[in-house]
């Protein structure tokens, strides 16, 4: 829980402030707030490889893993301390568990507009991608022997990707006869299974095994954030990773062209491998700076396709420029912008988009080439980015929509190769991963197994049966602290039986509406069509807000509070909406104050509140139709500030204990606050003030700067 910031004036702050700055150095051990462990050290001098023109600065570090395993929880801070200039408080917003030794962290910087952060451990390895803010990339990548490498990256030096006519593939409508048992279960298209291969080059240059698989995993996971940011259905699934004896040439055509044959002599055990594991799509990557990448482009939807569903990808591309996704993006029928392409994709709209967000800045999506930052979206005209859409509706002559062509190839794609075509008893691939979410979350386990059709799926929590769960995935809506346990899945056909590994499910106790807003001095109430609920994905201070509830067209919800005046309102709010249709508006007593409406971040909104009752009320409203953004508005640090009625009377320092005094209403409650940084505050003491003075006394001091502040509770 936050501090409440329910505060007096604004002067008896300042005196306070002003008071403790002579005294120090002042502490409270009930209100020291400990501050996150550094994930970085400095590390030896060694011979760092050859300078590529794609990093601006360096630096060489270890690992704090002492500082690493602490994060491994959603909700966890971390420092990352980068640079000297460069420092900041990750904050993890989700855990992705695939075995003790080997995880990603997904998270944010507190403070940081459109920051985020991805994290990969693999063993003793750690790669990591930065986003700062909506411009910058820094990269962690290992150098060996417990080093790595902290990297400023120039994303301007990247080299395109050289996909070309030559890769447009117009395949038969019809598969070739024996490609696929027909009788196999076909799959959901839901989920795509992804081989990745790499050559010896490749993984040497990366560090070693384990740091191009955690290469691997990171660039798994961007891509399922830019389908899931770009409202793309589907998922990527690792279905194997291994090293492929291939002495590369100097042609990125020449190896996706020996990739992709069966029988010319180069990599033909990779088609062994893809059918064994069930991979519906084959990623090579290669030590080649020439490119980022080239991968064959889908232009008919057919079940043929599956024999050109091969790329092949610089390792540095691969994640933070999203060459990976790029080039799986050809499989699957994306082309890049129009006037960077030869023809068109699998629609007519399959094509990336270059835009101007309203902050001036030049943009462009995953598939669109330069100029332009690359974010990570598919062009979408239904998804804004600095509150510009990222694609172009499908009629209009500049049509752009890569989304779209996706969510159409999908259940073909994704039945390149089917999930259960194997013979015999289950054999699990891919296990469920272990989770840590909070009170009100969703969560998804999912498994992958081959074997003679059909599978039957029976889900366990700690051992017993689950009734109704017989997927492939159990889900959970609004999650409870009852649902926290061990799961399983045991996988069974004619043949015999398979039990997957437990995944956990570690739950947290949610946020409520008042912590979610920073004020837990109000009675806060939500209604609507939509009840609105305290998350940690989206906030301000990167700890939690409240969201608004899921609507639909012509519906609203609304969340709600009494302020007795007089007095200052604050508070921060932020929408994702459709631009002029959909808003989140203020009023008070039922007049509207302000609305905001489209892709609008963070705004500090202030407002004079007369004395007496009144109802604050802040609602988010849906027109008769369109979806855009994330259709939602968040609430965030919601601070009243009355009257002050207490006067600060001394402050000193005895014994290395701070006291001050105060006098305050007679038989009026009133709690002490206090902060190391002014910014964040946490509650010492509740008291009942009497016509005398009153006292407080902090009881220790470690030799750190403090400040207090007095207010209601």
């Amino acid at each position: 829980m936050k501090a409440n910031p329910f505060i007096p004036s604004i002067p008896a702050i300042y005196l306070f402030t002003i008071l403790l700055i002579l005294f120090a150095p002042i502490s409270s051990t009930i209100a020291q707030t400990e501050l996150p462990s550094a994930l970085f050290v400095d590390g030896p001098d060694i011979a760092l490889r050859e300078m590529s023109p794609t990093i601006d600065k360096r630096r060489s570090v270890q690992i704090d893993q002492t500082a690493l395993r602490q994060a491994r929880t959603k909700g966890a801070k971390l420092e990352l301390n980068l640079f000297p200039e460069s420092s900041f408080i990750g904050v993890v917003k989700s855990v992705q568990a695939r075995s003790d030794s080997n995880y990603t962290l997904l998270g944010e910087l507190q403070g940081q507009e459109f920051s985020s952060f991805v994290l990969v451990a693999n063993e003793d390895v750690v790669v990591m991608n930065i986003r700062p803010g909506n411009e910058g990339l820094i990269q962690v990548r290992y150098l060996g022997a417990g080093v790595h490498d902290i990297q400023k990256i120039d994303e301007t030096q990247f080299p395109p990707c050289e996909t070309g006519p030559e890769q447009i593939v117009d395949a038969p409508k019809e598969r070739q006869a024996g490609d696929l048992d027909p009788l196999v279960e076909s799959d959901a298209g839901d989920i795509i299974d992804v081989m990745v291969v790499y050559t010896p080059s490749a993984r040497a240059a990366a560090g070693g095994t384990a740091a191009i698989q955690a290469l691997v995993n990171l660039a798994i996971t961007e891509s399922n954030t830019a389908y899931e940011e770009s409202l793309i259905n589907p998922r990527l699934r690792l279905a194997y990773v291994g090293e492929i004896a291939y002495v590369e040439s100097d042609s990125f055509s020449t190896d996706l062209s020996r990739l992709q044959g069966t029988s010319d002599g180069y990599m033909d055990e990779v088609h062994t491998l893809r059918n064994t594991h069930a991979a519906d799509m084959v990623s090579l990557w290669v030590n080649n700076s020439a490119s980022c990448g080239i991968g064959y482009v889908m232009t008919t939807l057919t079940p043929a396709f599956e024999s050109h569903a091969f790329s092949t990808v610089h390792y540095t591309c691969a994640t933070g420029y999203y060459s990976f996704g790029h080039e799986l993006g050809h499989n699957m029928g994306c082309r890049h912008d129009r006037q960077n392409s030869s023809g068109s994709g699998l629609d007519s709209y399959s094509y990336g988009w270059r835009f101007n967000g309203t902050n001036n800045l030049q943009y462009r999506t995953i598939m669109a080439y330069a100029p332009g930052t690359r974010i990570q979206r598919f062009s979408n005209p239904n998804v804004n980015y600095f509150g510009t859409p990222t694609g172009v509706p499908i009629g209009n002559a500049e049509e752009a929509f890569n989304t779209q062509t996706i969510n159409n190839s999908a259940y073909q794609i994704a039945n390149f190769r089917q999930a259960s075509s194997a013979s015999g008893p289950p054999v699990i691939g891919l296990q469920p991963l272990s989770q840590s979410v909070f009170t009100g979350d969703s969560a998804l386990f999912s498994v992958s197994a081959t074997g003679a059709s059909p599978l039957t799926y029976h889900w366990r929590k700690e051992g017993s049966i689950i009734p109704g769960a017989t997927l492939s995935s159990y889900s959970f809506n609004n999650i409870q602290l009852r649902d926290a346990g061990n799961y399983s899945v045991i996988v069974s056909n004619a043949h015999g039986t398979a039990t997957s590994d437990n995944a956990s499910l570690s739950v947290a106790l949610g946020t409520s509406l008042g912590e979610a807003v920073d004020n837990l001095g109000f009675n806060w109430f939500t209604g609507g069509n939509g009840t609105w609920s305290g998350q940690h994905s989206v906030s301000y201070d990167g700890v939690d807000s409240a969201q608004s509830g899921s609507i639909t067209h012509s519906q609203l919800t609304w969340i709600q509070t009494t302020i007795t005046g007089p007095g200052t309102l604050t508070f921060r709010w932020r929408v994702s909406s459709e631009a002029s249709w959909d808003f989140l508006r203020f009023y008070v007593n039922d007049v509207q104050l302000a609305s905001i409406s489209g892709e609008v971040n963070w705004q500090l909104r202030t407002f004079a509140i007369p004395a007496g009752s009144h109802t604050a009320r802040w609602s988010y409203t849906k027109d008769i139709s369109i979806n855009s953004g994330l259709d939602k508005g968040w609430l965030d640090q919601v601070i009243f500030i009355a009257p002050s009625s207490i006067q600060p009377l001394s402050a000193k320092t005895i014994n290395g204990q701070f006291h001050f005094q105060f006098t305050g209403a007679p038989g009026a409650s009133y709690t002490v606050y206090g902060s190391t940084n002014l910014a964040s505050w946490n509650s010492l003491t509740t008291f009942t003030s009497t016509n005398s003075s009153s006292l407080f006394i902090d009881t220790s001091s470690n030799g750190s700067q403090h400040f207090y502040r007095v207010g209601s509770p």
